[in-house]
């Protein structure tokens, strides 16, 4: 099940219950509205949702990125294919390893 990240870190300030929790949070690389690595930085210091598991999703390769994300806590970077068969067939096999190999934390 996908969630928008934002609502749920934001839950709390307008609703009195939180959405479900999510197992892993796929961050998009760059965002729109916001910097990743503000997002990054929230989320390792936000002690009801640093444990959760985020792996960074770009086209970038810029090593000072890898590295500043790495450094907050981000647990997979992957680039992103742009060819759609390509990028659906990395998807499975990062659902594969993170839901069928890894235990993550409950």
């Amino acid at each position: 099940m996908a969630f928008s990240a934002w609502p749920f870190c934001a839950a709390s300030r307008y609703t009195k219950r939180a959405p479900p929790r999510p197992d892993l949070l796929l961050l998009d690389l760059p965002m729109p509205t916001m910097d990743r690595l503000d997002v990054m930085a929230a989320i390792s210091k936000d002690v009801s949702v640093c444990d959760i598991t985020v792996i960074a999703l770009t086209t970038s390769t810029d090593s000072v990125d890898v590295k500043r994300m790495y450094s907050l806590g981000c647990r997979s970077f992957m680039t992103k294919p742009v060819e759609f068969d390509t990028f659906t067939a990395a998807i499975k096999q990062l659902s594969g390893y993170w839901f069928e190999l890894v235990i993550l934390p409950r």
